[in-house]
């Protein structure tokens, strides 16, 4: 990994195309899952999607893990997306690095909840397994962005900080 070589620059027609239907997707999403939220706060275990049938595990610490989650879970993928655009903008640099921190934190703290959850995961423990593949993957890349920003090594920073966010937006496509 000593020589690392950007990669060649994707030509516009396609990054504007991959922008437009992930902005698509992003907004479709993120409005579906502030329409759940209702459910959410209180717990209503007959009505809530999610919460159908999780009365019994909603106990101890799942329930922290959870409202953890899906409060600093999209708060994880705002910053992650801001952090992306705002990169190589010389007028925010001073905002994207202010809010590196805030942004492994979120991720860490959405990381570690999706861990408590992902041991009772809904679908079984195969499930379960790939969620907790999936949390200790994300941690680790964000972990990895910040050593090399810390470092100052900037173009391994950004590698990671680019496969932190494509773990992030991963669970918008489940």
């Amino acid at each position: 990994m000593d020589s690392y070589r950007p990669t060649k620059r994707i030509p516009i027609v396609f990054r504007a195309a991959f922008i437009l239907v992930f902005a698509m997707l992003y907004g479709k999403v993120c409005v579906d899952i502030l329409n759940e939220y209702a459910g959410y706060f209180p717990p209503d275990f007959n009505n809530a999607a999610f919460l159908i049938g999780r009365e019994d595990s909603f106990r101890g610490v799942y329930p922290c893990a959870f409202y953890a989650h899906i409060i600093l879970g999209p708060a994880a993928l705002w910053l992650g997306t801001f952090q992306y655009y705002s990169a190589n903008r010389p007028h925010l640099r001073i905002l994207h690095r202010r809010l590196g921190p805030v942004q492994t934190v979120a991720v860490l703290v959405t990381g570690l909840s999706g861990l408590v959850m992902a041991a009772q995961a809904h679908a079984g423990p195969i499930a379960g397994f790939g969620f907790a593949l999936h949390s200790l993957g994300t941690m680790g890349t964000v972990v990895v962005a910040a050593y090399y920003a810390s470092r100052g090594e900037w173009p391994r920073h950004r590698l990671w900080a680019r496969r932190c966010v494509l773990l992030l937006l991963a669970p918008l496509l489940l």
